[in-house]
């Protein structure tokens, strides 16, 4: 009886660290990578207004997301001009990037772009679309999480693999 308790508990008990990819505040993870604390993400956008990629740099820590560093190529509506305390404003090959950021957040709600395929992840070196898990103008919720293998059984794996 104990060796069933056991193993029901390692089956349903969250053990596993992932970067969940809910549907809207539905708390229903629909995508999962596998991401142990201090690995690092892209978010890759087109910006809606001056139509030149951005790219966002985060990382898992203690259950939060924190961004490190955004590049852009373009000054405009929504994209920083200079940095904060303790970050670093830099331009190199045409690119201007702030790094240091080391902003802590909860949770990342991301509106899912109609025009532009190139709106997405990469982790583990890896580029998935956010079509590929949402239609396009639907949102989701990015949540650093630690899931169970029965929720990994379940979950679609962005990476193919655990």
């Amino acid at each position: 009886m104990a060796a069933v308790i056991i193993l029901l508990s390692v089956w349903f008990v969250p053990l596993v660290d992932v970067l969940a990819i809910e549907r809207e505040d539905s708390g229903k993870i629909i995508a999962y990578g596998r991401l142990e604390d201090g690995e690092t993400f892209e978010i890759r956008f087109i910006h809606s207004i001056h139509k030149t990629p951005v790219i966002e740099s985060y990382h898992l820590q203690d259950g939060q997301i924190v961004q490190d560093r955004i590049e852009y190529s373009e000054f405009a509506i929504g994209m920083p001009s200079n940095a904060e305390h303790g970050e670093t404003f830099s331009v190199e090959d045409g690119y201007y990037s702030v790094s240091g950021m080391n902003r802590a957040l909860d949770q990342l709600d991301i509106r899912i772009a109609q025009l532009f395929p190139e709106h997405g992840l990469t982790i583990r070196n890896q580029y998935i679309a956010f079509s590929s898990v949402a239609k396009p103008s639907s949102w989701i919720r990015l949540n650093a999480r630690k899931i169970s293998l029965w929720q990994m059984m379940k979950g679609a794996n962005l990476l193919g693999r655990n």
